[in-house]
């Protein structure tokens, strides 16, 4: 086995991220699994090219809604296209 060297013993890798700051504000995502049946996966994504937006700007807006209905501040974001 060939031996480190005092350099490399001594750096570390960088911790992996998981979320990314949006540029904005400095909030973080964090992913939501949404699962739907195979009729509302392809009217969504159809809805989606339609309008020229992505499914999850839709899903945001929708959250957004019921955010209101039960008198909650509207605070989830759409994230631009691109932004991970």
């Amino acid at each position: 086995m060939a031996k480190r060297s005092k350099m490399t013993q001594l750096t570390k890798p960088a911790a992996p991220t998981s979320a990314r700051p949006s540029p904005a504000n400095g909030a973080v995502k964090k992913p939501v699994l949404l699962r739907l049946n195979p009729e509302a996966h392809k009217q969504l994504k159809l809805a989606a090219v339609e309008r020229e937006r992505t499914g999850t700007s839709i899903l945001t807006e929708a959250l957004n809604d019921w955010f209101e209905k039960e008198n909650l501040d509207r605070c989830a974001v759409d994230w631009p296209i691109g932004r991970r």
